[in-house]
């Protein structure tokens, strides 16, 4: 990783924010097949690409950061909680969208809201406390 790297890191938070706040907007429509359509079109793309992004984080970043850190490691434990409460909300919304008996669209538009200032927050962290952290390795680095 480098620091052209961490630009793309943070263009993919702003782009994928701001698909799961539309996404909320529109499945909390009046029309639940206008919201099924969005989840639907939500799970073909930018789903996959969070769930990727998150192991890329854990596999990656996370350690590289943990170097700097060393001892204080409640921001990494915290970020990776909330990765798995991602985890989670996706799991539900896949539910909602797969099994007839699933949660309810009023379960789903809830788990769709706090998705999105789940990852509001998650990415704001990251872009503030943890990329600047792997910026200043990356630059500390023999190359």
């Amino acid at each position: 990783m480098n620091t052209a790297g961490l630009e793309d890191i943070r263009r993919w938070h702003r782009r994928n924010a701001e698909v799961v706040r539309s996404l909320a907007e529109a499945s909390a429509g009046d029309s639940a097949e206008d919201g099924g359509a969005a989840l639907a079109a939500f799970f073909d793309g930018p789903a996959l690409e969070l769930e990727g992004h998150l192991d890329l984080e854990e596999r990656e970043v996370f350690p590289l950061v943990a170097q700097l850190l060393r001892h204080d490691t409640g921001i990494l434990d915290s970020l990776r909680a909330e990765h798995e409460t991602i985890r989670l909300l996706l799991g539900l919304l896949r539910s909602s969208r797969e099994a007839p008996g699933g949660p309810s669209r009023n379960d789903a538009l809830s788990a769709l809201n706090d998705l999105a200032l789940l990852l509001a927050s998650h990415f704001h962290k990251e872009d503030d406390l943890v990329n600047p952290l792997l910026a200043r390795l990356l630059l500390e680095r023999p190359s």
